[in-house]
């Protein structure tokens, strides 16, 4: 891998888009090293509560994931939940970090730890947008996931209940239906 020197944002931008590629191509030592990277550089010039950091702790933490290092992994995406929640991050990034903490939770037999994660991400969406969001109901859904997962299929069918009404109040709108099938 070509050393790009350099320690600006964009050159942190681009090492986790290499990071990116590495990781899709299952190089995830390598993954790793360009997220890593691209962290040093964004502490260096906009600090730990930035968005970007944020971003790069979230994408560290899923190549830690793909590493089966649950516990770190959980670890670095808490910290980028936690610098999104003093952020006016956009849903849509919180809902992707809560979403990957949450599985290295669940990994780790963590259940009741990950939906409590997922209902405190809902309960922003609902806050900030009101019931009538695309993500609102994407949330829903993804909870059900996980109450079907431990054979509480009875409240994961009143969260796929929520999540429905949703996306019929919206009318196709958004990502509602692709991100409740995805």
């Amino acid at each position: 891998m070509k050393d790009f020197g350099g320690d600006s944002l964009d050159v942190a931008l681009t090492l986790n888009c290499i990071g990116d590629v590495l990781l899709r191509e299952g190089r995830r030592d390598q993954a790793l090293e360009q997220h890593k990277r691209a962290l040093d550089i964004q502490l260096k010039k906009v600090g730990e509560k930035h968005l970007n950091t944020a971003n790069t702790y979230k994408y560290i933490g899923i190549a830690l994931l793909k590493q089966n290092d649950d516990e770190k992994a959980e670890e670095t995406l808490r910290k980028a939940l936690d610098i999104m929640d003093d952020l006016p991050a956009k849903s849509s990034d919180l809902m992707d970090v809560s979403q990957h903490l949450s599985g290295a939770l669940q990994f780790q037999g963590k259940f009741s730890e990950a939906i409590k994660i997922q209902k405190a991400v809902l309960s922003k969406l609902l806050q900030s947008h009101g019931e009538d969001y695309p993500e609102v109901a994407v949330a829903y859904a993804g909870i059900a996931g996980m109450l079907a997962d431990q054979n509480r299929f009875d409240d994961a069918l009143q969260m796929l209940d929520k999540s429905i009404q949703v996306c019929y109040r919206l009318k196709g709108q958004g990502p509602c239906i692709k991100g409740i099938l995805a």
